[in-house]
């Protein structure tokens, strides 16, 4: 939590002189390291001590949600114009959700199909897919 309390406090302003690309990207390469630390964790959960299996963690120290959202913010509401703010952030809001909605129902099916895998790869390409729209 105090990453996330860090990041909220101080990212945003830091943002503002620096351009939101970082901001954006950070997020994303944290979510990436985090799905690859879950498919790790659960090949090696047998074998390994479960103190070692924190690296998941790597997400907060990249800002996680807290930083997406305020990176995500506010790159919309710098390239909109005033009286086009309310609709393009209902638009992005509503697309979060509806994306959320597409991920939770795809992924029972996935898993019961080939496994936790593939759960874990399917989130990883998605980052990997928006790093890369951000590169």
């Amino acid at each position: 939590p105090i990453p996330r309390l860090l990041y909220a406090l101080l990212a945003g302003t830091w943002s503002d002189q620096h351009g939101r690309k970082l901001l954006l990207v950070l997020p994303l390469t944290g979510q990436l390291l985090a799905c690859l630390s879950y498919g790790l964790n659960y090949y090696l959960l047998t074998s390994l001590p479960w103190q070692l299996l924190f690296l998941e963690l790597v997400n907060d120290l990249c800002g996680n949600y807290v930083a997406y959202y305020l990176a995500l913010y506010s790159y919309i509401t710098d390239i909109t114009v005033a009286s086009q703010r309310t609709f393009r952030l209902s638009v992005v809001d509503g697309l979060d959700y509806v994306s959320t909605s597409l991920g939770t129902l795809i992924a029972a099916p996935l898993f019961l199909s080939f496994g936790y895998y593939s759960v874990f790869g399917s989130s990883a390409g998605c980052c990997v897919l928006g790093l890369l729209y951000l590169g």
